[in-house]
């Protein structure tokens, strides 16, 4: 499924060297991240020839999730609030990761009381902001794998200041687990008391649309 967000991939790149007054003003070239046309027109045919039959395999009159959309409104608004982050808490931010998920087959969520769900049962992703951690046994092989997924445990009344906390439920087996520099969370429902301790403040982009729609 690494295809189908590719667009959405290739607009958070150059978002990125979009947020400060300076790179407002300041080209700086082309990522070496963009590809060309002909090659994402043959990556999109994979995914719709080989790997969208097999989401809709058992699923009558189901069609594959083949893009989201984001506005560049709402991209350079994420990249801000990065830096915002950032500087109040004179903390690196490192990069993003964008996950592959699906929206549950229900009518709302079951870790969210009350709120709904916009287009159950389709895939979907969302991107998360990484810190910098230690290097691991896999990083001369991944060294992407030194930038972890991060939430915020808020430590006054401004839910964007506070300790960076690892979310544990989101690492891979290979992430680098011995970590030092920063705490770690995973499970909120189940590890902390949201009446004695206040949850993670969320820097977790999603809630886009999505080609093709629900059936109705």
């Amino acid at each position: 499924m690494k295809t189908l967000y590719l667009s959405v991939a290739a607009l958070l790149l150059l978002s990125l060297n979009s947020c400060k007054p300076s790179y407002c003003t300041e080209f700086s070239g082309i990522p070496a991240q963009v590809i060309p046309v002909a090659q994402a027109l043959e990556m999109h045919t994979e995914y719709k020839t080989r790997v969208a039959p097999r989401i809709e395999k058992d699923r009558p009159d189901y069609q594959a999730t083949e893009f989201t959309w984001v506005s560049l409104d709402t991209l350079k608004k994420y990249v801000a609030l990065l830096e915002r982050v950032k500087d109040l808490n004179d903390k690196e931010i490192s990069g993003i990761r964008v996950y592959f998920a699906a929206y549950p087959n229900s009518n709302t969520y079951r870790t969210v009381a009350g709120k709904q769900i916009k287009y159950p049962d389709r895939e979907t992703l969302f991107i998360v902001p990484t810190i910098p951690v230690p290097s691991g046994e896999n990083s001369n092989i991944y060294p992407l794998l030194e930038n972890l997924p991060f939430g915020i445990r808020p430590s006054g009344t401004d839910p964007l200041v506070g300790d960076f906390e690892i979310i544990e439920g989101l690492l891979l087996p290979t992430d680098n687990r011995n970590i030092s520099l920063h705490s770690r969370t995973g499970d909120e429902a189940k590890e902390f008391d949201a009446t004695t301790i206040r949850p993670l403040t969320s820097l977790i982009l999603n809630d886009m649309q999505m080609v093709p729609p629900p059936k109705q």
